[in-house]
């Protein structure tokens, strides 16, 4: 029999405003550990466990293994920073960032325990584009 994995999840792209709006659901299928969440996005449910969502980092925190990244429509906190893969880019304030992990906590003190991490680089083309992808991605799912 096959172990459960969250690496085995899809992420789904989200804006931080959304994450804090999500309504946590009910354990079904997916493992107790896991987390299931769903938000109303273009008038449909979309549910999930695994968020990917990019942003500034306007702090960082290595004592509480924690960093607080804006996507300009909100902040949320990532923790777990120390518990990243190896080869994942050590993060400074301003960097523009990837974050994939699972979404712990909604409302205003959202939370995202991290799974990988992935400096984007400050590029304007990446930022906006990034708004675009997650519009898209919504509407498809």
């Amino acid at each position: 029999m096959s172990r459960f994995s969250r690496l085995s999840l899809p992420s789904k792209k989200f804006f931080v405003k959304q994450l804090t709006e999500a309504v946590e659901q009910q354990n079904g299928a997916l493992d107790a550990k896991v987390h299931q969440w769903s938000v109303i996005a273009h008038s449909k449910h979309i549910d999930f466990s695994i968020v990917w969502i990019q942003g500034t980092v306007i702090s960082v925190d290595r004592p509480r293994d924690t960093l607080i990244i804006d996507d300009d429509t909100g902040t949320i906190e990532v923790v777990g920073l120390s518990k990243l893969p190896q080869g994942c880019p050590t993060i400074s304030k301003g960097s523009y960032i990837m974050v994939i992990g699972e979404l712990i906590q909604s409302g205003r003190n959202a939370s995202i325990h991290a799974i990988k991490i992935q400096d984007r680089c400050r590029s304007k083309k990446v930022e906006n584009s990034w708004i675009l992808e997650v519009i898209d991605s919504q509407q498809l799912t």
